[in-house]
């Protein structure tokens, strides 16, 4: 006797109930409209951050780690150095990517950065503007 048929006979379950999987109201939703997946990601609130990020952030590799960072966690938008010896730029994309990455640019950074101050603009967006991430010059 296999053992899944054993465990229905001694615990009195039907075997159809209990090899079937269980379908969550979401997971059919799914199976009905398979563009429903699609939607509810361009339903999730999108942000647009300009940020500005102050201390020893030029020749240290910082606007190359915050390219690299920005495409691991797909976000768009660009960043450069400014003339203020800062990095300054702008990163789009979901809100959980998003803090994510403005606690990076605000902790993190490169490994030979010395992040002092981080401003940043937050607001809502309903469509990206930019299509990567770009360092610019």
């Amino acid at each position: 006797m296999e053992l899944s048929k054993a465990i229905c006979h001694i615990c009195d379950f039907d075997e159809k109930l209990m090899l079937k999987p269980y379908k969550t109201k979401f997971d059919m939703a799914l199976d009905k409209n398979p563009d429903f997946k699609s939607n509810l990601a361009k339903m999730q609130r999108l942000l647009r951050v300009e940020f500005e990020i102050f201390g020893k952030v030029q020749g240290v590799f910082f606007r190359k780690n915050t390219e690299r960072e920005a495409n691991k966690l797909k976000l768009v938008g660009w960043c450069r150095n400014t003339e203020n010896k800062t990095v300054a730029g702008i990163i789009e994309g979901n809100d959980a990517n998003i803090q994510k990455m403005k606690h990076w640019l605000r902790h993190v950074g490169s490994k030979k950065s010395k992040i002092t101050n981080a401003d940043f603009k937050e607001s809502g967006i309903t469509d990206l503007s930019f299509r990567e991430f770009k360092i610019v010059q």
